[in-house]
């Protein structure tokens, strides 16, 4: 079968008005699905098919949280409803706000606090806290990438041609890894730091899947693309000066790869398989440095990402449960729900853990079992005594 060459991980695209009733109400509805059926490159998982028991001890002093609700968080009179989408090292959790107009604006939550800054939409957030996302042209509804420091935003100014474009990866050095659609050819990704383009990558194929590509603090980039000749999708990374991509191979049995990030070592976090193949033996796990694949788990589809830690989160399979781990090593699956010390106060799900900190530090959205009340949460990391 020949393989798709024009595809769009959809649920992976910044859209209008995506909060979080719109979000649960796929959860509801089973509409997210469409993570499934369009690219396997955008399912992005790292569940478990087979696990090490963790005893009680493990999972009570190494890893437990307190749950805070932003459900409950107070509301700039003429809001509603604050989506979180990024939090950094600092605890503060970054998302989407929408005021009666229906126009989203940048919004920060922080001890207890949530404070709304100026239109726009967060994407990503780096460790010093500043925010990668995009501004709507009031004139063309155009996306337009956009910083967001405090107050100030820099709107990063298109290419000719370009109608839309997004920060979708950020480092700590405010190097931004920019998305960018034209109508007339494919979408490119561009290193951009200070009003300089850095990198330039046309996609070879119509095939992007966004949450695929990423940039470290070492200015590598890491990406998925479909190879024509080989007839596969192959997970890529660029190292300064970017004259080639590296292509990341599959294991001897598999024939396709996919990235989920990398770290600030340079690490990237992926899977070989096959595509349209039993999904059940995904192979996931960790390119190095070199470019070896460590395979660490065999499994199914959820999403997930790392820290700088190699801490890893499996989340978003809707399809099955509701719940969402932490791997700390190979082998080893916690679920978030029983690392809580206060889970009577926990008043969704934890189905989409969205960002890791750093420090284990989570955030995230959900539903409650009825459906009845849908909204964010921080999971706030209790270190042991």
């Amino acid at each position: 079968m020949k393989k798709p060459k024009q595809t769009n991980c959809t649920t992976l695209v910044p859209v209008e008005n995506n909060n979080i009733l719109n979000r649960c109400n796929k959860i509801a509805m089973s509409k997210i699905k469409i993570l499934h059926s369009k690219w396997f490159g955008c399912m992005l998982g790292l569940a478990l098919a087979w696990w090490i028991p963790i005893t009680h001890a493990e999972q009570s002093h190494e890893y437990h949280y307190r749950y805070i609700s932003l459900s409950k968080v107070t509301l700039p009179s003429g809001f509603a409803q604050f989506t979180p989408v990024a939090i950094d090292d600092k605890r503060k959790v970054y998302g989407d706000i929408y005021d009666s107009s229906g126009v989203a604006h940048i919004a920060v939550y922080g001890d207890g606090i949530l404070h709304v800054l100026q239109p726009g939409n967060v994407l990503t957030v780096n460790a010093r806290g500043t925010i990668g996302g995009y501004v709507t042209d009031p004139q063309t509804g155009n996306f337009q990438a956009a910083l967001f420091r405090g107050n100030e935003v820099e709107i990063i100014p298109p290419l000719p041609g370009e109608t839309k474009t997004f920060v979708q990866s950020l480092n700590d050095s405010d190097t931004a890894l920019i998305r960018s659609e034209d109508p007339s050819a494919l979408n490119t990704y561009q290193l951009y730091k200070k009003g300089e383009i850095l990198f330039n990558y046309q996609l070879p194929t119509g095939s992007d899947c966004p949450g695929c590509w990423g940039v470290n603090n070492k200015g590598a980039v890491v990406g998925t693309i479909f190879d024509s000749n080989l007839n596969a999708f192959r997970a890529i990374r660029f190292l300064p000066p970017y004259n080639k991509p590296q292509l990341l191979n599959p294991l001897p049995a598999d024939s396709d790869t996919t990235s989920f990030g990398i770290s600030k070592s340079g690490d990237i976090i992926g899977v070989s398989y096959v595509f349209l193949g039993d999904s059940t033996k995904n192979h996931y796990g960790i390119w190095d440095r070199q470019g070896n694949f460590k395979s660490y788990f065999e499994g199914i589809n959820y999403f997930a990402f790392f820290n700088k830690k190699n801490l890893i989160v499996l989340t978003q399979n809707f399809d099955t449960d509701n719940d969402s781990y932490l791997v700390p090593r190979p082998g080893v699956r916690l679920n978030i729900m029983d690392l809580l010390d206060n889970p009577a106060d926990a008043d969704v799900q934890l189905a989409a853990v969205v960002d890791i900190n750093n420090h284990g530090d989570m955030t995230g959205y959900g539903c409650d079992v009825d459906f009845n009340l849908c909204g964010g949460f921080l999971l706030h990391r209790v270190l042991p005594d």
